[in-house]
């Protein structure tokens, strides 16, 4: 700002103003002149100054109208890249389609792929979310909660247990022949087609140390299965995996065979290769932590399988087959499709129809 200088009371000149201001502070113009000038000037010089002001701080306003709309643009366009991104994994055009064809469930799930995605364009930091199956509370234990699947398969277990001890020789010492009666696996069980042994010998055990054995390994890892595959999916893998360890025992190795360990190793394998295969639905954390522990728990359980008296075959044929069915089948989760969710509980049935209509030959066979 200038003012003027005056001699005799005529102007001579102009004299630069400079602008006070505090240190860390705006620099503002003064709005005051002293008493001696003239009051139009006086009252100019102060409309002047505050028009300055007020010229700054709406720069500012605008300033930070403009960067918070660059902000919200930024976010438009990043969220509209993660939605199609997330939507076509799905084969879905619109955030429209997607809620018509999925759950509610399903949806949430997709959205908040999307809100992650988005983070990660944008450089924001989000901890990914673990979802997980809500499934029914079971029966808690000291050996930790017994869900609903799992506690049927042990009633059905501890059932045959009852039927053995009811037997000549009792369930602790059993025999042979009462084995054979109550459908241990023979050599020539699928010669003759006897396929009723394929699941009876899956509840089928030999003493109380086989039985409390498999009931512990159920418990922890039944239970655990059945949370991220859900009732139905773990039922399925379950049986199959334990038809189909019984078939490779009774086709590699001679002799009798009985037990649930073909399935139980079965559901390792599932969860071992569903651990990986999921990773994506239950987070990357989770799915290391996971196939770490199981990983060491295979480990020893596949050194405890070439123990003399112990069907390896039974159990690495159980294994195999639950790893190839967790490729199929995955875990129970609201980020897939519905139609992905529909086929893999449809599988699960079929497995359950099927190594049950083995069992019924048994009737037929009588």
């Amino acid at each position: 700002m200038y003012e003027p200088t005056w001699r005799n009371g005529r102007r001579t000149g102009l004299k630069i103003l400079r602008a006070q201001a505090h240190v860390g502070s705006t620099p503002t113009v003064g709005t005051n002149l002293p008493s001696r000038y003239p009051l139009i000037l006086r009252v100019v010089y102060s409309a002047a100054g505050y028009t300055v002001n007020m010229i700054d701080e709406d720069a500012e306003s605008v300033n930070r109208v403009d960067e918070d709309t660059r902000d919200r643009a930024a976010e438009g366009v990043a969220r509209d890249r993660a939605a199609a991104y997330v939507l076509q994994r799905y084969h879905l055009t619109s955030l429209r389609e997607a809620q018509e064809k999925l759950t509610p469930a399903q949806f949430a799930g997709v959205t908040r792929q999307i809100d992650q995605v988005q983070d990660q364009i944008l450089g924001r930091a989000r901890p990914v979310a673990t979802v997980l199956p809500t499934t029914t509370r079971g029966i808690d234990t000291p050996l930790g909660p017994i869900l609903p699947a799992t506690g049927l398969l042990l009633v059905a277990i501890w059932l045959m247990f009852g039927l053995e001890a009811l037997q000549p020789g009792g369930a602790l010492n059993p025999t042979d022949q009462m084995l054979v009666t109550l459908g241990a696996t023979t050599p020539d069980m699928l010669a003759t087609h006897q396929y009723w042994r394929l699941l009876a010998a899956c509840f089928l055990h030999i003493g109380f140390v086989h039985i409390a054995t498999n009931s512990i390994a159920l418990v922890w890892l039944g239970s655990l299965a059945e949370r991220f595959y859900g009732s139905l999916r773990f039922l399925g893998i379950y049986l199959a995996t334990g038809v189909v360890g019984n078939i490779a025992a009774a086709l590699l190795e001679p002799g009798l065979g009985a037990g649930a360990s073909g399935a139980i190793f079965g559901i390792l394998g599932a969860m071992l290769v569903g651990s990986w295969r999921n990773r994506g639905a239950i987070g990357p954390d989770v799915s290391r932590a996971l196939f770490g522990s199981l990983a060491g728990l295979l480990a020893i359980n596949i050194a405890i399988s070439f123990i003399p008296g112990i069907s390896k075959f039974a159990h690495f044929g159980g294994l195999l087959t639950g790893g190839v069915l967790a490729l199929l089948i995955p875990f129970s989760s609201p980020r897939y499709p519905r139609a992905y969710t529909l086929a893999s509980n449809v599988i699960s049935a079929a497995l359950i129809v099927v190594t049950l209509a083995l069992g019924l030959t048994y009737f037929g066979a009588h």
